[in-house]
């Protein structure tokens, strides 16, 4: 709560001493409430808004600032009283303390915070909220003055109207006293010689001497008299008095502190000469001037820095596509040239060896006293042996090199693959492949190709999936091709396993087209492998 009314005075405060303000001030409300009784509580609930009187002009206990708010000392415990008790006061200005007395006593208003205690017969007032002792003041050179009935010669200067002129009224009428508007206008008196004594409450002299750099005068003697800071209602409202004290005590001695010293014991800078202010701030202005330059030049040289780091990268990367590139491009032709050697040599080594079986297996047939029981039988199981070896070489010369792909291109290629994996594995794979506006190069044909063909054999191996699917969907920038399955999915810690070559071989194939490749979890379930290839790089 004293943060939002004190925020000037809480700046300079250290970090513990603003924890404890601010700690007082969240369980303050609590202690509060638990302090009402319910006849309290229930006046407060019918009386929600307040007519409040301010007397304007009495820095810095209350007055009207240039900005026509409400301001000083008294203004602070109000906030504090309104927010602690959940009301609102509507706040009715005067100019004098004839018209807020007059106020009070017809009930015009409900209470007053500043009002001087000669009203008492028309107001309950409370106990006092600040007790301010009223003094002698003197010139640095004058003598000691031992109390009011020692004065003799001396001419005496008080403030009206005000509680020190009040009292010596009464009190001393005898006494010889002159008169002052302000408390600025009693000590320039005393200084200048025009009054031996000014008789005030201390703290408003002392405030006065700091805000105005007037000359300190000195407390040459002391009053039986306190100037007492009072909450003061009209009787019809004497039940707020007891409830306003509660939460007067409530407040702590670090919290009154703090409001005192905000408005009275103000710290002041001496002026300055404006050469020296002009002399500071082009001072100023030169180190931000050098330090901007220092700046502007490390930042230069760090983007120079970046930008060569940046070259150096993307240089490496193009590097390393390139690398992949030609690694992919050997792969394939080492495979071709291994699918080339098996059918050139092995099949047609299959061949002659199953035609030569069929060969004796009919000599056999025209000259059966020449062979054996056993022999027929044998020849039959050989030729079935020679066939399977020759279907397992074909299918390993399509593995190594499709001839779907080169004759039709990918997207009959990737029917082919789909084909095969639902007769190979019982896997239902669903297609939706896009025509391609123009046909792809033989690299890259081939890298997408095995990128598919590598992802299904993992599906098969690893998803336990009874259904996946294959997309594959053309841009105007990019080609992409998603492969799912509604499997097991992937494993949290799939990304750290050391062997997932297959993995890392999808990855260089898609490096080495220009492109990116990502595997995640599918909607489906299982995995998804995302592949993104751009046009420009493999029309």
């Amino acid at each position: 709560m004293l943060k939002s009314i004190l925020p000037p005075l809480l700046l300079l405060l250290s970090p513990n001493a603003l924890l404890a303000v601010e700690q007082a001030s969240k369980n303050s409300t609590i202690d509060y409430q638990s302090r009402f009784t319910a006849a309290e509580k229930r006046w407060l609930r019918n009386h929600p808004v307040l007519r409040h009187g301010v007397v304007s002009g009495h820095k810095p206990f209350e007055y009207i600032d240039e900005n026509k708010l409400y301001r000083g000392l008294t203004s602070d415990y109000v906030a504090i009283i309104a927010d602690q008790l959940n009301i609102e006061f509507e706040t009715i200005v005067f100019d004098t303390f004839a018209e807020l007395g007059l106020a009070i006593s017809n009930n015009d208003i409900h209470l007053s915070s500043y009002l001087p205690p000669y009203w008492e017969d028309f107001a309950i007032f409370s106990e006092p909220v600040i007790r301010m002792p009223i003094v002698m003041f003197a010139r640095q050179d004058a003598s000691l003055v031992t109390g009011l009935s020692a004065i003799d010669t001396e001419r005496v200067m008080v403030e009206r109207p005000s509680r020190a002129e009040e009292i010596l009224s009464r009190d001393f009428p005898s006494m010889s006293l002159s008169y002052v508007s302000t408390p600025s206008e009693g000590i320039t008196a005393v200084v200048e010689g025009e009054a031996d004594i000014f008789i005030h409450n201390v703290f408003s002299v002392e405030y006065y001497q700091r805000i105005d750099g007037l000359e300190q005068l000195k407390v040459v003697g002391q009053t039986p008299y306190e100037f007492d800071i009072k909450f003061a209602v009209h009787p019809s409202m004497a039940p707020l008095i007891p409830i306003i004290q509660k939460v007067i005590s409530g407040l702590s001695v670090r919290e009154q502190r703090l409001i005192f010293d905000k408005w009275v014991n103000i710290e002041l800078q001496n002026s300055t000469d404006i050469r020296q202010i002009v002399a500071s701030v082009i001072s100023i202005f030169a180190l931000i001037s050098l330090l901007f330059a220092i700046v502007l030049r490390w930042n230069t040289l760090l983007q120079r820095e970046v930008d060569e780091r940046t070259r150096e990268i993307e240089n490496s990367s193009q590097q390393l596509r390139e690398l992949a590139r030609h690694m992919e491009r050997v792969r394939e032709e080492e495979k071709t040239k291994l699918a080339r050697e098996i059918h050139d040599e092995l099949g047609h080594s299959l061949t002659a060896i199953n035609m030569g079986v069929r060969k004796l297996r009919q000599g056999f047939l025209k000259h059966p006293q020449t062979a054996n029981a056993t022999a027929i039988p044998q020849l039959t199981a050989i030729s079935e042996v020679i066939r399977d070896a020759a279907l397992t070489s074909r299918r390993i010369m399509s593995d190594l090199r499709p001839s779907v792909l080169e004759d039709l291109g990918l997207g009959a290629a990737i029917e082919w693959l789909a084909h095969e994996f639902e007769n190979n594995y019982g896997i239902k794979c669903r297609l939706q492949v896009s025509e391609l506006l123009q046909p792809l190069s033989d690299e890259v044909a081939t890298a997408l190709f095995r990128i598919i063909q590598e992802s299904l054999t993992n599906i098969a191996k690893h998803s336990k999936a009874k259904n996946a699917q294959i997309i594959m969907t053309c841009g105007e920038d990019w080609l992409t091709i998603q492969i799912q399955d509604d499997g097991v999915g992937l494993d949290v810690n799939w990304v750290s396993n050391a062997g997932s070559f297959g993995v890392q071989g999808m990855h260089e194939r898609a490096l080495a087209c220009g492109g990116e490749l990502s595997l995640t979890n599918s909607v489906l379930g299982g995995a998804s492998l995302r592949v993104q290839i751009p046009l420009s790089t493999i029309l």
